[in-house]
């Protein structure tokens, strides 16, 4: 349990409190923010909501805290991405992200992904809801004897609640955030690779001719296995939920160190992930943006239809990693699997021949941040219309400006903010 006392006198928030009590392996994000500290998490156990603010606080006391707390339980906490056929028994009192339809059901069955969420919000209780819920696995009642009354199937202790697409979370203690808006097809994620380091990235999975239906599949093994390689405390604990192409990846042996080249070796070993047939007209495999912070310098690899912007203090936005280009056809007509092979080899996480070779750095301002855009955004959209969008103080508004005049973007395009904390 985290105990957090008051000198002398009571908090003015929450109002009254001389002693707060939180605990502490539920707590996914603490943030100093000038005089008050914000914890992010579930805390039903202690009778506080989802997110509290602790004021007034000393501010240097508060950042000290906030760190302390980083280093010594790994703050902030990330979620594993589910899907509701992975959530079964085999994982408990895990912090899991789940997008899924709430469907008419009685108040003692499940509704929501095969369980029901512990949430006073009425989208979980409402059917036809789709709705993205962040929380804490329990898978229930097991015991022998009498079963409890009331509910006590699987369940979801709420930590956040969002629309299917929209997700954020906090970077790192001092301020940050990671905001992503993902079309099916699409994953996002961070992941803690050092103290120091923060893994992000937004991932689109893709396929031959004739298996789209795969590609989601494809987003899906490639974000557990990227979680899998990037925590040795992930793969052991989930490894039963780990494609087993990702297994013999993360049994390669350590990942380096330096930015650039731990996103070298994550993109060579996402090849060793996807389906044997990625180079053959029965493929599959994916694109997109993988990136290491450390501090304020962003570190970036990007491979395929995605590209990186860079939105400086004054508003100024610079292209700064375009997307991949179709090569030119070399005359007649080619075959499909002729056309897959070269994106594979030059244009996919795992390529043999990459259009771009390498990594990019920046160190970022406070104040600047990078956007990823991936998928059919980046077609459908002009250059002017894209910068102008991803201007945007927030992602919402910038997604609400590319949609405008009822241009809703497709289910292949994806979008993420990363904006370093100070």
């Amino acid at each position: 349990m985290l105990e957090v006392r008051h000198r002398g006198g009571s908090f003015r928030s929450p109002p009254g409190t001389q002693t707060l009590y939180l605990p502490i392996h539920r707590v996914v994000t603490a943030q100093a923010n000038a005089d008050v500290i914000e914890f992010h998490g579930e805390f039903s156990r202690t009778g506080y909501p989802p997110q509290l603010t602790l004021g007034p606080v000393d501010p240097g006391d508060a950042l000290d805290l906030c760190a302390v707390l980083a280093r010594q339980y790994g703050l902030p906490r990330w979620p594993w991405e589910a899907t509701p056929d992975t959530l079964d028994g085999k994982l408990h009192d895990v912090l899991v992200s789940v997008v899924d339809e709430v469907r008419p059901a009685h108040s003692e069955s499940a509704n929501f992904a095969g369980l029901r969420v512990r949430s006073d919000d009425p989208r979980v209780r409402t059917p036809g809801e789709r709705v993205r819920v962040t929380g804490f696995y329990r898978r229930g009642f097991e015991g022998e004897g009498m079963r409890p009354v009331g509910y006590s199937g699987p369940m979801l202790s709420e930590v956040s609640i969002e629309g299917p697409r929209l997700t954020s979370i906090a970077l790192d203690c001092a301020g940050g955030r990671v905001e992503a808006w993902t079309g099916e097809g699409h994953r996002r994620w961070l992941a803690v690779h050092t103290p120091r380091q923060r893994l992000v990235g937004l991932i689109r999975g893709n396929a031959a001719e004739g298996r789209e239906a795969l590609a989601s599949d494809t987003h899906i093994r490639t974000f557990r296995g990227l979680l899998a390689l990037a925590s040795k405390a992930i793969a052991l604990k989930h490894m039963a939920q780990v494609d087993p192409r990702a297994a013999e990846a993360v049994r390669k042996g350590a990942l380096p160190e330096t930015a650039g080249e731990l996103l070298a070796a994550l993109d060579h070993r996402l090849g060793l992930m996807l389906d044997d047939a990625r180079c053959n007209a029965l493929g599959i495999a994916a694109d997109g943006v993988i990136a290491c912070v450390e501090g304020r310098r962003v570190t970036v690899l990007r491979r395929g239809t995605a590209r990186v912007h860079r939105v400086r203090c004054d508003g100024a936005v610079t292209l700064e990693i375009a997307e991949q280009r179709p090569a030119p056809s070399a005359g007649g007509s080619r075959s499909q699997a002729d056309v897959w092979h070269d994106k594979v080899v030059t244009a996919r996480f795992g390529a043999s021949n990459p259009d771009e070779t390498g990594t990019r750095a920046f160190d970022l301002e406070p104040g600047e941040w990078l956007v990823f855009v991936t998928g059919d955004a980046l077609c459908e959209h002009g250059e002017n219309e894209l910068s102008a969008a991803v201007a945007e103080p927030t992602l919402a508004r910038a997604i609400a400006r590319l949609e405008a005049g009822g241009r809703p973007l497709g289910n292949r395009s994806g979008a993420l903010v990363v904006e370093p904390g100070t």
